[in-house]
């Protein structure tokens, strides 16, 4: 199995936007290949973070 990890800081008020992409591409992802997904969080420190398996 491969896993992998992201982290973005984002430019302030591109948060909505940066969502919405990460989870339209998400869905195009595991609709047409073999993937189970993947989960956004949103960190304390105000990074985004990302897992996809």
């Amino acid at each position: 199995m491969f896993i992998a990890l992201y982290r973005w800081r984002l430019k302030p008020g591109c948060e909505k936007q940066f969502e919405k992409a990460w989870s339209a591409i998400t869905l195009y992802y595991r609709d047409n290949f073999e993937w189970s997904g993947s989960r956004l969080h949103r960190g304390s420190d105000d990074l985004f973070y990302a897992n996809a398996i």
